[in-house]
């Protein structure tokens, strides 16, 4: 199974015009740690480098209980 986080390059393509995928991890906290790390500073500093989760790992729903009176 594929991991389901990505750290994408911002400025470069693939061969389909996809943006490159860099590396992948299975936490978001994993991906902003080697982004993080990166050497290129000037990169980070202008947005070169994204990370694409799934929606669940980014906004992950809150289970509210109603309370029905009467």
């Amino acid at each position: 199974m594929k991991k389901p986080v990505a750290v994408v390059d911002n400025e470069r393509t693939n061969s389909r015009g996809q943006l490159l995928v860099v590396r992948r991890f299975h936490s978001i906290e994993e991906a902003e740690a080697f982004v993080g790390c990166r050497p290129d500073k000037a990169k980070l500093e202008r947005g070169g480098y994204g990370i694409d989760a799934p929606e669940e790992m980014v906004n992950p729903r809150r289970i509210h209980h109603d309370s029905h009176s009467g």
